[in-house]
């Protein structure tokens, strides 16, 4: 099981199993202090091994601190020779080749087999640790697909209300149950949504971006470019360049932030969906409405009814 991974003591390390078309992969990504104790170290060894052995599919990433490895020649210092020893002891190929931190590879990709990672690029930097990028080549079945749905913001809501309008509510209601009378109330409001709101196609699975993203950002960001060239010619001028670009891509995304959240407080009386829809994407968790009725159809303890009315609706 994986959780057998995952849930140890003595080491910080996280692994979940992706099921894809042609099996399933192994990921786990794992941290190992500067000052870790030798009990954690070889806890974590025993981790690493214990996944491979198991697991024919693996890719093991994180930053392991041994600074004393070459991975050009596959030699090491006292420090982190065991580690070494480890990795070809499994066979793990290490995708790594560029320093991570400093003049040291300390951020390493690790595999049970080459063909599981393609396209590595040591990136610029991110705090002190620079950016590893890769694609994990696997088997895997698109299960997006096209949905359907209404573009409310194109409806025609004024047709919408003259339609409603001359609905005869009080004969189309008569003699009817509360439950008839919600599921008439229902048929005939659905009616009116899809005769005056046009379809739009979705897929399920679209990437978004961020809402505040606009076109300077998108150009700002491009980075990269300097980075790697600074990369190859280590020539302080193209540094310069490289943080130049850097603080106009991070002012960008600054402004384009405090642009958007004041547009929206300014206009949070006419438009209060989207700005109570940009709050709800920055909480960390959704909030849902609990059960009224617990396992035993028992109104829950934490929703108890304050009068006679609630009671009956919680029993209805």
């Amino acid at each position: 099981m994986i959780e057998d991974y995952t849930f140890t003591k003595d080491t910080e390390s996280v692994w979940c199993k992706v099921h894809t078309h042609g099996g399933s992969i192994v990921i786990g990504t794992c941290y190992l202090s500067p000052s870790a104790s030798l009990n954690s170290e070889i806890a974590l060894h025993d981790l690493v091994r214990k996944a491979c052995q198991n697991n024919e599919s693996v890719v093991l990433l994180g930053d392991f601190n041994h600074r004393t490895i070459s991975w050009d020649i596959l030699a090491a210092g006292s420090e982190g020779a065991e580690f070494l020893s480890l990795t070809q002891d499994l066979f793990l190929t290490q995708h790594v080749k560029a320093p991570t931190r400093g003049e040291n590879i300390l951020d390493l990709v690790l595999t049970t087999s080459p063909e599981l990672v393609e396209n590595l690029q040591v990136r610029e930097p991110f705090s002190d640790h620079n950016i590893v990028a890769f694609d994990n080549v696997t088997v895997v079945t698109f299960k997006g697909k096209r949905v359907m749905n209404f573009d409310y913001y194109k409806a025609d809501y004024n047709s919408m209300k003259i339609f409603l309008s001359s609905v005869n509510w009080r004969e189309k209601l008569y003699g009817k149950s509360v439950c008839e009378m919600y599921e008439c109330f229902k048929s005939t409001l659905e009616e009116a949504v899809s005769n005056f709101t046009p379809i739009k196609k979705c897929t399920s699975m679209s990437k978004r971006k961020p809402m505040w993203m606009t076109k300077a950002v998108v150009r700002a960001r491009k980075k990269y470019n300097l980075w790697k060239r600074y990369r190859e010619t280590k020539d302080y001028g193209d540094f310069l360049l490289y943080k130049s670009q850097l603080n106009k891509a991070t002012n960008a995304i600054r402004k384009a932030k405090r642009d958007f959240e004041r547009k929206l407080a300014q206009n949070i009386t006419s438009d209060t969906k989207s700005f109570y829809r940009y709050v709800r994407s920055k909480s960390k968790a959704k909030e849902r409405v609990g059960p009224l009725l617990d396992h035993k159809q028992m109104l829950n303890k934490l929703y108890i009814p304050r009068n006679r009315e609630q009671k009956g609706l919680c029993y209805y």
